[in-house]
C-alpha cells in the first residue's frame, strides 16, 4: 500500500509539473539508445535531435515533426557524423550543422533548410579548425 501511495504521489507531482499530464503526446520513440541530444527548431515545428546507430558514434541529425510522422534523417551517409547544431531566431527554418561529409577528418559548417532538406556548404574548414 505504501508503494502504491508513493507511486500515486509521484504521478501527481509529475502531472503538476507538466510531465505526463493530460494533453502530453509522445512524438518520438527509440527503444535502443534513447534520444540524448535535442533542441527545438526556432519555429517550433520540429524537435531536432542527434542519434547514432548502436553506439557507432556516427551522429546524424533528425527532424521530428509534431504530427507523429516518421522522423526525417537530415544528414544521411555511412561513416559521416553531424555535430555542433546551431539555430538562430532570425532564420527559423534554417540550422547550421557541422558535418564531415567532404573530409572525415574535419567538420565543415552547412546551412540546412528544414522545410526542403536542402543542405549547402556555408563555411569550409581549412583543416585546423576543431570547433566552431
Amino acid at each position: 500500500a505504501a508503494a502504491a501511495a508513493a507511486a500515486t504521489a509521484a504521478a501527481a507531482a509529475a502531472a503538476a509539473a507538466g510531465e505526463g499530464g493530460k494533453g502530453d503526446v509522445m512524438v518520438t520513440s527509440d527503444s535502443h539508445r534513447g534520444i540524448r541530444v535535442y533542441t527545438w527548431s526556432q519555429d517550433s515545428r520540429y524537435i531536432l535531435y542527434l542519434q547514432d546507430v548502436g553506439g557507432d558514434e556516427d551522429w546524424h541529425l533528425y527532424a521530428q515533426a509534431l504530427d507523429k510522422s516518421p522522423a526525417s534523417e537530415l544528414t544521411p551517409g555511412k561513416g559521416v557524423r553531424a555535430e555542433n547544431l546551431i539555430t538562430d531566431p532570425r532564420f527559423p527554418n534554417t540550422v547550421l550543422i557541422g558535418f564531415n561529409k567532404r573530409d572525415a577528418r574535419c567538420f565543415d559548417m552547412y546551412r540546412l533548410d528544414l522545410t526542403t532538406g536542402e543542405m549547402k556548404l556555408d563555411t569550409q574548414n581549412p583543416g585546423e579548425q576543431s570547433m566552431w
